[in-house]
Formats: C-alpha cells, sequence, structure tokens
C-alpha cells in the first residue's frame, strides 16, 4: 500500500508539473501570435527593467513637483530636488 501510494504522489507531481508545462507552452503561443497580428509587444521588460523605468518616472515626477513648488515658493531657488538612484 505504501508503495502504491508513493507512485500516485509522483504520478500527481508529474501530472502537476506537466499541466504546468502545458500552460505555458499556451501562454506562450498566445504571445507568439498576438505579437504576429500586431497586437503585443515584442519585447516583454524584466522586473529589473521595471523597476529601473519605474524609478525614472518618479525621479522626473519628483523634478517636477520640485518646479511647481519652487514656482509657488514653496521651496528656495538654491535647493536642489531629492533625486534617487535608477539602478539598485
Amino acid at each position: 500500500v505504501t508503495n502504491y501510494l508513493e507512485r500516485e504522489t509522483e504520478r500527481r507531481a508529474f501530472v502537476k508539473h506537466r499541466w504546468d508545462l502545458r500552460e505555458e507552452e499556451k501562454r506562450e503561443k498566445e504571445r507568439l501570435a498576438a505579437i504576429k497580428i500586431g497586437i503585443a509587444p515584442s519585447h516583454i521588460a524584466t522586473q529589473e527593467e521595471i523597476d529601473i523605468r519605474m524609478k525614472n518616472e518618479y525621479n522626473e515626477f519628483l523634478q517636477f513637483e520640485f518646479g511647481v513648488l519652487r514656482e509657488m515658493g514653496l521651496r528656495d531657488e538654491n535647493e536642489a530636488p531629492v533625486i534617487t538612484s535608477a539602478t539598485t
């Protein structure tokens, strides 16, 4: 009985892994089809690229905010805006 349970457990893990692979293949086919007809972007950004882009956008926002506050007289002319590093 123990061998049967072990085999079934291994079989279940194998089947789950196979389902995951099939699901990944399906998503990849859909992505390629979308690229082919021009709906999807041809480049999928990595998490690091997304983080860098978000930090750059945030820095641009901080500079814009600083400019607005300076024009309103809420910031000194000599103060520099706070800018964070884009790379982590």
